[in-house]
């Protein structure tokens, strides 16, 4: 949904506490769709508290 958003144009701003997405799946995955998301435009912010 975020890349949907980002490709209308809209600036989206994606925060998450651990230092990955989809911890539970791996790092290898989450490492694909963390690229993936940003090549879409979202910008992720990792690792915040």
């Amino acid at each position: 949904m975020a890349e949907t958003l980002a490709s209308r144009g809209l600036e989206i701003h994606l925060f998450e506490m651990l230092p990955d997405i989809l911890q539970p799946f791996g790092k290898s995955v989450a490492t694909v769709v963390e690229d993936y998301l940003r090549k879409q435009g979202v910008d992720l912010h990792l690792d915040t508290s």
